[in-house]
């Protein structure tokens, strides 16, 4: 940990602050913090008070079944906070650690706005990006590190929104933008200026890796029809999110069920996991840790807010990879990005606004 914490704050004045939320005693907290500070203090590190230190390291002592989990969470100046993560095993018999050491996750906010924001993407290697709400699509340019407003596209639609709304943006093959909301499908159009035309359809949303799956028009999630059928299974109960993780010779899906299960499927066999402690929302990351492709789930922090972690699926058991990075209030969209990309939309109700961030991951060896 001292390793990769140095390569963040680099040498000079750093406020380093430990807190035990683990089972470990005080004596072995105070262990831990006086061999961390050496270790620091051999990349160059010397210590300072938070008022006059450069950098800000906070860590956090945790654990679960399997592990002691530390997380290092490191403010340098005003950039955005990274996170470190390492896994110590607890030396029991049976125990089991983690692949590799770990995911480091960081956030770096894109928009923020009123309305819901449903999902967003970033166009033409990051110089553009689009915002769908429940009333429009904005299109926006980078101008020197700031977000530009282009042009608004207003959603044409004819019926209520369900009350949990959701959508989904698509690069189109011909076209900008594919747009999917429930019961309407919009594309954009351009004959002379961009506009965005749309139609009363129930089209099937497009996932991960080809497959396609209908939404349910009048709630917030999908019926379980699905297109092409995995394997052997044709439709899976209703669900909220769904992930591809590729294997050698085939692909594990799994679903986020509406009934609260997570569901494994290859196309041979539907196994159900039972105790998976994730809430409705996930992507797939592509991090090289592991198994390569992980599965990013949302799940609720003591505070009430939710948090991202990282899980590997390296034998049908979902492992943690990374300790949670959490957010000011409720997850209400999570999309793939690029691999190692996620797009998280979360609604700061304290602020009253929806906040839009790119989540990167990457492995922590």
């Amino acid at each position: 940990m001292a390793r990769k914490v140095a390569e963040s704050t680099g040498p000079g004045a750093v406020a380093v602050e430990v807190g035990n939320r683990s089972s470990l005693s005080k004596a072995d907290v105070a262990a831990v913090r006086t061999a961390l500070e050496g270790e620091l203090a051999k990349s160059g590190v010397h210590f300072a008070d938070r008022e006059r230190a450069e950098a800000v390291v906070v860590v956090t002592l945790s654990e679960n079944v399997r592990e002691y989990v530390w997380l290092a969470e490191i403010a340098v100046g005003k950039n955005e906070r990274s996170v470190v993560v390492v896994a110590v095993p607890r030396g029991e018999a049976g125990a089991v650690q983690a692949a590799g050491s770990g995911v480091v996750l960081r956030k770096q906010l894109l928009w923020t706005q009123e309305e819901a924001v449903l999902d967003v993407v970033m166009l033409d290697s990051g110089a553009h990006m689009a915002v769908l709400d429940g009333s429009k699509v904005t299109l926006l340019h980078s101008e020197k590190g700031k977000w530009q407003k282009d042009q608004e596209l207003p959603v044409q639609h004819g019926r209520a929104w369900p009350r949990d709304l959701r959508g989904r943006l698509v690069v189109g093959k011909d076209h900008l933008l594919d747009v999917y909301l429930p019961g309407a499908f919009c594309q954009t159009t351009q004959h002379g200026a961009m506009a965005l035309e749309c139609v009363a359809k129930d089209e099937a949303w497009p996932l991960d890796d080809g497959l396609r799956a209908g939404f349910d028009a009048e709630r917030n999630y999908f019926t379980g029809a699905i297109s092409p059928a995995l394997g052997k299974i044709t439709s899976v109960p209703a669900f909220y999110s769904a992930v591809a993780l590729p294997r050698e010779k085939y692909t594990l899906w799994v679903f986020a069920g509406v009934d609260g299960t997570v569901r494994a499927v290859d196309g041979m066999t539907d196994q159900v996991w039972h105790a998976v402690p994730w809430g409705s929302d996930a992507a797939a990351v592509h991090t090289g840790c592991g198994a390569g492709w992980q599965v990013a789930a949302s799940g609720k922090t003591d505070t009430g807010n939710d948090e991202l972690k990282v899980y590997d699926v390296p034998d049908r058991e979902p492992m943690a990879m990374s300790a949670g990075l959490s957010f000011p209030g409720r997850i209400t969209a999570l999309w793939a990005g690029l691999e190692s990309q996620a797009v998280a939309v979360v609604h700061n109700e304290e602020a009253s606004r929806y906040e839009a961030y790119r989540v990167l991951f990457t492995c922590g060896d």
